[in-house]
């Protein structure tokens, strides 16, 4: 499975968890505490295993531009959330370019 794959799962995982989170700040069910902790836990064992096979540099990188893009999406498809001004999407494209160049060459191992 591919490095880029496993950094999507993880960040639906981020997505799984934060999400969770708001609803459980908002309602103060605890279901929605425990989903989020478990989605965190998958998500930190995921990064682990990431990181075994590069480095924090790139992975990290990596992880939080993907994360940005899939959590802004699923943010405003699912949680109809939106941004304030247009600055911000534009910053999200900014955020694609980033790991569009993320993935030229090859991958470090260090």
């Amino acid at each position: 499975m591919s490095y880029f794959l496993l950094i999507i799962v993880a960040s639906f995982l981020e997505y799984l968890g934060d999400s969770n989170f708001k609803h459980y700040a908002r309602l103060n069910e605890k279901k929605y505490l425990v989903y989020g902790g478990s989605s965190y836990i998958f998500m930190v064992a995921l990064l682990i295993y990431l990181l075994r096979r590069s480095n924090v540099m790139y992975m990290n990188s990596l992880w939080d531009a993907t994360s940005i893009i899939l959590e802004t999406f699923l943010a405003y498809i699912l949680l109809k959330e939106t941004m304030s001004n247009n600055h911000q999407y534009i910053g999200l494209i900014f955020v694609i370019i980033g790991i569009i160049l993320l993935n030229v060459g090859t991958i470090p191992q260090n």
